[in-house]
């Protein structure tokens, strides 16, 4: 099992917004570590949002995180 940190910085919202994150398997010869992927958002904030992947399986995967993001804009 493992484990890796990852953010993203964006343009302001005048509040946090709402934000949902899906991973993305990037590389279809992974193994099987890259079919039991979960993604836990630990901080949303007006402009920033941190996150942790968590890899169930022990293998090789290259993975991409999808961000939507729904709020007021400034």
């Amino acid at each position: 099992d493992g484990e890796g940190s990852f953010s993203y910085n964006f343009s302001d919202f005048q509040y946090a917004p709402v934000v949902t994150a899906t991973p993305l398997l990037i590389d279809e010869s992974s193994t099987e570590s890259g079919k039991d992927i979960s993604v836990v958002l630990t901080k949303v904030s007006n402009n920033r949002v941190e996150g942790i992947v968590k890899f169930n399986t022990i293998g090789v995967a290259s993975v991409g995180i999808n961000l939507l993001m729904v709020g007021i804009p400034v």
